[in-house]
C-alpha cells in the first residue's frame, strides 16, 4: 500500500476524508444536496470560504493562510451532468503543493 505525507501538518481536521460532490449516475448533486446527504452519512464537508456569483476578483481576495492551508475547491453551486468541466469544478492549490509531498510504503 502506497500513503502520502501531506507538506503541512493538520491538526483540527474533522476526518481523513472530505465529501465536495455526490453523483447520481451520470449528474453531480447541486452543493446543497451535496452537503445534506454526505452529512447524513457522517461525511464532513470543507468549509465554504465565499459563496455567490463567480469573481475572480473575490477569490483572489482571500485571505488563506500557507501554513495551514494547500488550497481550496472552486465549484458551481449547480449540479452539472458528467463529464465535469472547468467551468464546473477546478481546484487552487498553493505553488509547489505537490512538490511538498513525499509517497511511502505504508503496511495495513
Amino acid at each position: 500500500m502506497v500513503g502520502r505525507r501531506h507538506s503541512l501538518a493538520y491538526q483540527e481536521l474533522d476526518s481523513w476524508f472530505y465529501g465536495f460532490s455526490v453523483w447520481d449516475d451520470d449528474r453531480c448533486l447541486d452543493w446543497d444536496r451535496t452537503v445534506g446527504f454526505l452529512r447524513g452519512l457522517g461525511i464532513p464537508v470543507p468549509p465554504v470560504l465565499w459563496r455567490g456569483v463567480f469573481d475572480e476578483r473575490a477569490l483572489r481576495g482571500l485571505r488563506l493562510n500557507p501554513e495551514r492551508q494547500e488550497g481550496y475547491v472552486v465549484r458551481a453551486v449547480e449540479g452539472w451532468p458528467w463529464p465535469p468541466t472547468w467551468a464546473c469544478c477546478t481546484p487552487w492549490r498553493r505553488p509547489r503543493w505537490r512538490d511538498a509531498w513525499t509517497m511511502r510504503p505504508t503496511m495495513s
